[in-house]
Order: C-alpha cells, then sequence, then structure tokens
C-alpha cells in the first residue's frame, strides 16, 4: 500500500486541502502532516505548512505536537520537545493526548533517555493499545536497556498491529531523517526480532 502511486495521490490530496481552505489551521497541519509523511526528498514544504498553520492558531495543541514531532525527526529536538511540552499544558487532557505521549517518547528516543522513552511510550499505550508508534518506541527503548525478552514480547504485540512489519519496511516507510535514530531503530528492532 506504500508504493510510489499511493504516495503521490496522498500528496496531491493534500495540496489540494490547502487549494481548498489555504487559511484553515486545521486544514493546513494535517495536510503538512502528510506531506512529511508521503513526500519523500519534498519534506520541507510540511515545515512552512506547519509554520502557517500556527501563525493562523498558536494555540493548537494538535499542530504544535505535529511540528514538534517534525522538528525533533529533523534533529532540532530542543525546538521540537518545547512545542510538545506547550502542546501538552495547553490540552492536559485532550484526547489524542496517547498521540503527545508518543511524540515526546521519540524526542527521548533521540536524547538516548531510554528510561523516558518507555515511561512516554507506556503512557501513550494505555490509550492506545495499538498505537504502532509507542510499540516501536517501547520495543527499541527496552532493547537499549538491555530488557531484550520483554523488548520481544512487545514486538510480537507490534507484529499483531503491522503484521508486514520489517525492518527494510519500516525505514522505507517512515521518514526518519536522522541517520542515527535510523540505525538505532534498526539495530534495537532486529535486536527484539524483527526481521529484515
Amino acid at each position: 500500500p506504500y508504493d510510489d502511486a499511493y504516495r503521490t495521490e496522498g500528496v496531491r490530496l493534500a495540496w489540494r486541502a490547502v487549494e481548498l481552505a489555504p487559511n484553515d489551521a486545521q486544514v493546513l497541519w494535517m495536510a503538512a502532516f502528510a506531506v512529511w509523511n508521503l513526500a519523500g526528498e519534498r519534506r520541507e514544504a510540511a515545515c512552512e505548512l506547519f509554520g502557517r498553520s500556527m501563525m493562523i492558531n498558536p494555540n493548537s495543541a494538535m499542530a504544535l505536537t505535529l511540528g514538534g514531532w517534525i522538528e525533533t525527526m529533523r534533529g532540532n529536538q530542543r525546538t521540537g520537545r518545547e512545542m510538545i511540552e506547550r502542546a501538552l499544558l495547553l490540552n492536559p487532557r485532550d484526547p489524542r493526548g496517547w498521540f503527545m505521549s508518543g511524540a515526546m517518547a521519540i524526542a527521548a528516543i533521540i536524547e538516548e533517555s531510554y528510561p523516558e522513552a518507555i515511561s512516554w511510550a507506556e503512557r501513550a499505550l494505555v490509550q492506545n493499545r495499538r498505537f504502532a508508534v509507542a510499540l516501536r518506541v517501547l520495543a527499541v527503548a527496552l532493547v537499549k536497556i538491555g530488557q531484550h525478552d520483554r523488548a520481544a514480547r512487545v514486538l510480537q504485540d507490534m507484529l499483531k498491529v503491522e503484521p508486514e512489519l520489517t525492518i527494510s519496511g519500516f525505514l522505507a516507510r517512515i521518514p526518519v531523517p536522522l541517520v542515527s535514530m535510523a540505525t538505532t531503530y534498526a539495530e534495537a528492532l532486529r535486536a527484539a526480532g524483527l526481521p529484515e
């Protein structure tokens, strides 16, 4: 399902949404996240869309969360973490709080703060047991602190959500521009038992 035609159509629809609602902050952050995930080498446009969304509504918890996620993934950990923390302060009871917790878990993984990553991932999974992002973070962080058996059990839960998941498939599908993070994920998921 993640072939080039799928990605091209997703990006086309995201830009069409921006054309139809250029001043709708919610449409802009949704389109930005789609562009980030699907546009391959043309991801910088996503940052521009997030910026426009936050200019229109600087108090959008989801725009801050997703924008912070992307800043973190680009290597701007401090900026990204501050954005996500602000989102948590703005809306601590957001029904999508699992997404905010997942974003904080990713930030902790990048900073190599594995106990913190585990804490945030577990918090996300309390709210959404099938959140693949949090399951991946949890498996990676557990491997990094030496809890390989528990990481293997988490990997089995992850494969119930994403039965076709492989290391190469994950790296091809998920935008991980930080080489260090991609390496960490590949090595840890391999150690947990994920096939190549």
